[in-house]
Parts: C-alpha cells; sequence; structure tokens
C-alpha cells in the first residue's frame, strides 16, 4: 500500500514509528499462533483496520487498529500513561473510536494492551465531556480538543482507565 504522509509529520517521523508498530504487532500476533492478513487500503481508511487477526478462540476474523505511544505534547517524550482517542477524524466523520476495527491494540515501553473498541468507546464516553472544549491537545484529559483547520475531535484518557478484567497484556518480543 501506499500512503501519503501528513505535510505535518516532519521527516515522517509519525508514520515510520506507526508503520514499525504495525509490523510488531503482526509479529506478536503470529508468534502466538493467530493467523493474520494485510488491510487493503480501502480497510485501512474507512475500517481504521491495519490488519485482520484470525484465532481458533476468537472463532472469526477481526479489525485490529494499532496505536503507537505517542507524545502528549508535539516534541516531548514518547508516553504510555495516556492515549488519545478520536471522536472525529479530519474530515469531521465518524472517527477510529466510533466506527473503527474491532481490536485496538495499545503501544507501552515494555508491553502491547488489546483490547476492544467497544470497551473503549464506553468508557471514553463515561469519562469525557464532550462540551469542554479545550486549545491544546495537552489539556485534553477528559475533554476535546481540536486541531486548527481541521474537523476533528480529539479526547486524551489515561490507559489505566481501562479496566484490567478488559484488556490483555502481552510483552513485546
Amino acid at each position: 500500500m501506499t500512503f501519503k504522509v501528513n505535510y505535518r509529520d516532519t521527516g515522517g517521523k509519525c508514520w515510520t514509528r506507526g508503520q514499525k508498530f504495525e509490523d510488531l504487532c503482526l509479529e506478536v500476533f503470529q508468534q502466538r499462533g493467530i493467523k493474520t492478513r494485510p488491510s487493503n487500503e480501502q480497510e485501512d481508511t474507512y475500517l481504521h483496520a491495519d490488519f485482520f487477526a484470525y484465532s481458533e478462540k476468537w472463532g472469526r476474523w477481526v479489525s485490529v487498529d494499532a496505536k503507537a505511544m505517542r507524545a502528549v505534547q508535539r516534541g516531548q517524550p514518547l508516553q504510555d500513561e495516556f492515549i488519545f482517542v478520536e471522536w472525529k477524524n479530519t474530515t469531521g466523520k465518524p472517527g477510529w473510536l466510533i466506527g473503527g476495527a474491532d481490536v485496538l491494540v495499545f503501544e507501552r515501553k515494555t508491553d502491547l494492551v488489546v483490547v476492544n473498541r467497544s470497551t473503549v468507546l464506553d468508557i471514553a464516553r463515561e469519562l469525557v465531556n464532550r462540551k469542554k472544549r479545550v486549545d491544546y491537545a495537552n489539556k485534553s484529559l477528559y475533554a476535546v480538543y481540536t486541531r486548527y483547520g481541521r474537523k476533528d475531535e480529539i479526547s486524551m484518557i489515561r490507559i489505566s482507565d481501562i479496566p484490567e478484567d478488559k484488556i490483555s497484556v502481552w510483552p513485546k518480543t
């Protein structure tokens, strides 16, 4: 697949880091005996699916969206305490939290957190005050941030807000 790197992504660093994390996720899934297949450009764009996975345990193919660690603020170090959730994408259409993949994989420094997207959606709906608007991403904990010139709606939540009984933690290998 060929993708256009966003012009705001200096040198394509964010895109490259995301691609490396997707590759790592594929490898970890396969090492766990889970069959995988890549998504095509349309599935990635409209389903937010980086790849698909099948295991006997699930009994079906599920779409997977890999979310690499991010900085809370541009230019700051990567961190694994907070995750950004996307209510609306840059064009104002439903973001990956609303209409995304079946399964999300969040990167942490030493492991992967695997969770159903619907679980994260339920938690975000409970915790985020969507009427509270903020001007900066680093202020978007339980509030909504829209980037200048875009129609997106993004909020930040703690990864620890997701109950432990709703996640699977897999070591990076």
